[in-house]
């Protein structure tokens, strides 16, 4: 049997107490302390784990809605490029355009009285016009006036219709100059 015997007086062990109970206070403090450290570093790293995951969406999210973007200036790029071809082909076709009006317009403004038209036909910009004058003299003076004109080249009235005096019928061939008759002399 052991036997104890405590010799220390009373208030030495209210004292031992007292330091023990303070002891296991501070090591309670420091315990929580470093739980509630660990704690909000654990929080902190999930902070930082959820604001670089929101980057990753974000930046996600911005290149599609970027990509969408893109698909949609692709699309209106595509749309200007088949317009200005439209565009393009109008602006050749009415280049191209040949206006046969304005010939008839020269041709009437030369015609002298005395003559007249009973036919006239195109190839390209060759004209074949065949018609009658009462004489010859009107006859020379209708392609002396065609010749005049800045519209019409190569004029060939063969000899053959000049040689009646009056009541010809003639045939004429000449070449229309391209400028006149396009779009370009409106």
């Amino acid at each position: 049997m052991e036997l104890r015997i405590n010799l220390i007086p009373d208030y030495r062990k209210e004292e031992i107490r007292r330091s023990k109970r303070w002891r296991l206070v501070l090591r309670l403090g420091l315990a929580l302390f470093f739980i509630a450290a660990a704690f909000f570093a654990v929080l902190l790293g999930f902070g930082y784990v959820l604001e670089s995951e929101l980057q990753v969406v974000a930046s996600g999210s911005k290149a599609e809605t970027d990509r969408d973007q893109h698909k949609l200036i692709i699309g209106y790029d595509e749309r200007f490029r088949k317009i200005n071809e439209q565009v393009s082909d109008i602006i050749v076709m009415e280049n191209s355009q040949i206006y046969w009006s304005r010939l008839l317009e020269n041709i009437s403004r030369e015609i002298i009285p005395g003559i007249r038209m009973g036919s006239l036909s195109t190839k390209n910009y060759a004209v074949f016009m065949a018609g009658e004058a009462d004489n010859r003299d009107n006859l020379i003076s209708f392609k002396e006036k065609l010749e005049k004109n800045d519209c019409f080249a190569e004029i060939n009235l063969p000899l053959s219709n000049l040689v009646s005096r009056e009541n010809i019928v003639f045939q004429m061939d000449l070449r229309v100059k391209e400028e006149c008759i396009h779009s370009q002399n409106k």
